[in-house]
């Protein structure tokens, strides 16, 4: 197995992973960046401060394995991206608090009560899912543009997507405030239900 450290990307394993992901190239890409959004917006729901690098981090984690991944995964791949999504969230809170533990993010995890258990991981994010198709249609569109760039081509998107929205850049950054606390309410509702998994034992 590759040291993580060492590992670099290589042309033929990104190449995989979007064969992986759909055996028609523009639909792979398609999904290819659908999920990076997501993952952004899975780690910045989580008040993650880097949350584009932490998105590149869980895939290129499952892209180094591609190769026993396509051999052994079953089912559909996004629900394994959220699953190391989660790791590489607790890893990220444990190096923030070796930097400042008194960080409000390093304090708790907001208002994702992370249990380790694959069931809970795995409620978590089905919820996020759910609670997006929720959203009014607009929301949905401008929530997942406004996450739609990371790096450097992130400002260059949201400044013309305040153009083409009408909101200033601030008044943008409060809508999308905003959308994320509706998106935190449903999820909260979401995790509240019982399953089948939560009545075990009694």
């Amino acid at each position: 197995m590759r040291h993580m450290k060492t590992w670099e990307m290589k042309e033929e394993d990104f190449n995989r992973l979007l064969k992986w992901l759909d055996l028609n190239r523009e639909a792979a890409a398609r999904k290819y960046e659908s999920l990076h959004r997501r993952l952004v917006l899975f780690f910045d729901c989580r008040c993650c401060s880097e949350s584009e690098d932490l998105a590149d981090r869980t895939i290129n984690r499952v892209m180094r394995h591609i190769t026993d991944v396509v051999d052994s995964y079953v089912g559909e791949p996004t629900p394994l991206f959220y699953k190391v999504a989660h790791y590489v969230h607790l890893e990220y809170l444990d190096q923030r608090k070796k930097i400042d533990p008194t960080r409000p993010e390093n304090l708790s995890i907001s208002y994702l009560s992370i249990n380790e258990t694959d069931d809970e991981d795995e409620k978590q994010h089905s919820c996020l899912e759910e609670c997006l198709p929720r959203l009014p249609i607009e929301k949905q569109k401008l929530i997942l543009q406004y996450y739609r760039e990371d790096k450097r081509a992130k400002i260059d998107n949201r400044r013309i997507l305040s153009k083409v929205s009408g909101y200033s850049v601030n008044a943008l950054r409060i809508q999308v405030y905003r959308i994320r606390a509706e998106l935190y309410e449903c999820i909260l509702q979401c995790l509240d239900k019982p399953t089948s998994s939560t009545l075990k034992g009694n």
